[in-house]
């Protein structure tokens, strides 16, 4: 067995009983978790980009690192302040619009949900059908 995948055992050992910690969490504290880990993010950023740019042989200070910016810490925080914002609302969001789909399904269009998404994940959408 790798040496890589040994060490993985074990970090996904700790997270498979933090996520029965995590459910048995309120709201609140969740979003507090949600937002430590952002400020975790944003700690190692420039480290994070640094080492995706030595191993791809990417110069960190040249334009090409921004796509390690982009796919890397810009798209973690992102996500983690989407998860913050959902449990604002309660785990619902709102989604930006409903329309019927194949079979009178109901569709929501949930993402993009902003400018800044549109710009970031340009072509991309997502939406989820409700049975």
């Amino acid at each position: 067995m790798d040496n890589a995948v040994r060490e993985l055992d074990p970090l996904l050992d700790r997270l498979t009983a933090a996520k029965r910690v995590w459910g048995g969490q309120g709201l609140a504290k969740r979003m507090r978790l949600l937002q430590k880990a952002v400020d975790g993010v944003l700690e190692v950023a420039d480290e994070w980009v640094r080492l995706a740019c030595e191993n791809r042989g990417i110069d960190p200070a040249s334009p090409q690192a921004g796509e390690e910016w982009i796919s890397g810490p810009m798209t973690t925080v992102r996500n983690l302040q989407l998860f913050i914002a959902a449990l604002e609302q309660n785990g619902q969001p709102r989604p930006l619009k409903l329309r019927k789909g194949i079979d009178d399904r109901t569709v929501a269009d949930v993402f993009p949900r902003n400018v800044l998404d549109r710009f970031i994940f340009y072509n991309m959408s997502a939406e989820v059908w409700i049975e």
